[in-house]
């Protein structure tokens, strides 16, 4: 049976003082991700209402595929370089596509 994509949104709240450091690094974790193998789409948005609040929307073929992204050494430099300049726990939500 074949999986399911993995559709996921992921908040952040960065501290404002970090932001303009932290959104080139960012932007570089977006690209990389979309060149992964497994990823349909990454994209990186700004709250307009708020400078310091951003997200991330992907879609990944697979969980295995999600998983090589999450696991990946890049990746968990991205939430290490990201920890320290957040204002908050990072949410993220795993979404089903009903239709």
């Amino acid at each position: 049976m074949a999986q399911q994509a993995v559709h996921s949104i992921t908040r952040l709240n960065l501290q404002a003082h970090w932001l303009q450091d932290a959104i080139p690094v960012i932007k570089e974790f977006v690209q990389q991700t979309q060149n992964e193998p497994g990823c349909v789409y990454m994209n990186f948005y700004q709250d307009s209402d708020s400078d310091a609040n951003v997200v991330f929307v992907s879609e990944f073929r697979s969980e295995d595929d999600y998983k090589v992204h999450d696991t990946s050494p890049w990746h968990q430099s991205i939430i290490e370089y990201l920890s320290d300049k957040l204002a908050g726990l990072p949410e993220r939500t795993n979404l089903t596509k009903l239709c």
